[in-house]
């Protein structure tokens, strides 16, 4: 990983990355990745938001971000298992009865905000210390990532600590983002083992792209190699070598030694949805504008270049990119409502149904379009009376 890194905490466990680049999500999950018995039982993934009881609750703020992050985490999973060695992964979250991973809202002493090793301890006292619970904490303050808990090895077998739980992936405010959570959580399932071909001492490796690597201070004579030059940058095991492979040849690394794919703490069930990108006039991609993620963003025409903001999943008649559905606005249904992001509600205005090569809004019966019959980059895209225009006319993952 070629962005920004520090380490935070002297004589962490497992040290940190501050992940700059949003990566491209090959199959996109639910807004919170799948469902799996009652949501609760057995071993799961758990996030909270902790804060202390003197400063402002944004939990309301954030939760609905945090769930957003656990699904393009998820994707992540699901694209890796598709890539190295086949089937599904996906990380078996607590979660409600829709399928949402649930953010627990959680208030300590102010105090005990003074540092991870305090608040951890806080949240200890709460209950959250669970043996089959790997933990993801958003905190309320300053710092970045860190994973740390019941430890682990790099043996094969299913009795590898790593296994169990607890363990923490903490990350403050300087780091809220889904690539930083998902690189301490791969962290407390058991990434990067120092016995792994390209690890580094630090827990991390040198072969990038990948989500594990970065100048971690410990790099090898040459520093990192882009061994899988031009892959997303956040992906999940450049070559498959290191720490995930569904199928790892016999004899080989992962064969013999612990391999994060498969942790009891994911599910290997489940559809891997066809995703790519989608194309339309011109031969222009369907974008979501400056890979931005809030509620309203405008999703338009632009020039194909295999960023995230153009991979969108197909899923149970939905449109999915960056971890939320396209979306007609305020469920309109007049001729040139736009389109535009928003966060996955199974309602009619994000369900969409392939016919030929149109895409039609079952609730309004009309067609994805450009608006005003534009060609540039930055058209917006909107719903209109299907009528056969070459701008109603789109080329999908299938």
């Amino acid at each position: 990983m070629t962005g920004r890194f520090s380490r935070l905490v002297a004589g962490a466990v497992l040290a940190l990355g501050v992940l700059s680049l949003p990566a491209p999500a090959a199959a996109a999950a639910e807004t919170s990745a799948v469902c799996d018995g009652d949501g609760v039982t057995g071993k799961r993934v758990q996030a909270l938001y902790v804060r202390g009881n003197t400063q402002a609750d944004r939990y309301g703020q954030f939760a609905g971000q945090f769930q957003t992050f656990t699904s393009q985490i998820d994707d992540i999973f699901v694209e890796a298992a598709a890539r190295l060695g086949g089937g599904v992964r996906h990380v078996r979250y607590v979660h409600d009865g829709s399928c949402r991973a649930t953010i627990a809202n959680v208030v300590i002493a102010q105090s005990a905000m003074a540092n991870v090793d305090t608040i951890t301890n806080a949240i200890k006292a709460q209950g959250y210390n669970r043996a089959d619970r790997k933990y993801i904490v958003w905190y309320d303050a300053g710092g970045c990532g860190l994973a740390f808990g019941n430890g682990g090895n790099d043996s094969p077998g299913a009795s590898n600590p790593y296994n169990g739980g607890p363990h923490y992936a903490t990350v403050g405010t300087g780091c809220w983002s889904w690539q930083a959570t998902g690189h301490e959580l791969l962290h407390n399932l058991g990434a990067v083992q120092g016995s792994a071909p390209n690890a580094t001492p630090y827990g991390h490796c040198w072969d990038d792209e990948d989500i594990m690597c970065y100048d971690d201070g410990g790099l090898p004579p040459g520093g990192l190699k882009k061994v899988c030059p031009g892959a997303p940058e956040n992906q999940i095991d450049c070559l498959g070598d290191d720490y995930f492979h569904t199928n790892p040849a016999p004899g080989s690394y992962l064969a013999t030694h612990w391999n994060v794919a498969n942790s009891e703490y994911l599910i290997r069930s489940g559809t891997p949805y066809p995703a790519g990108r989608i194309t339309g006039v011109t031969g222009k991609c369907v974008d979501v504008d400056h890979s931005q993620i809030a509620n309203g963003t405008a999703v338009r025409l632009w020039n194909c270049n295999g960023t995230p903001a153009q991979t969108w999943a197909v899923q149970n008649g939905t449109l999915r990119a960056l971890g939320k559905c396209l979306d007609v606005a305020n469920s309109g249904t007049a001729d040139g409502t736009r389109v535009q992001l928003w966060d996955c509600n199974t309602t009619g205005a994000q369900t969409w149904r392939r016919q030929g090569s149109t895409l039609v809004n079952p609730q309004s019966g009309k067609c994805l379009d450009v608006e005003g019959g534009a060609t540039g980059e930055g058209t917006r895209l909107v719903i209109r009376t299907c009528d056969g225009a070459v701008g109603q006319s789109w080329q999908i993952p299938a």
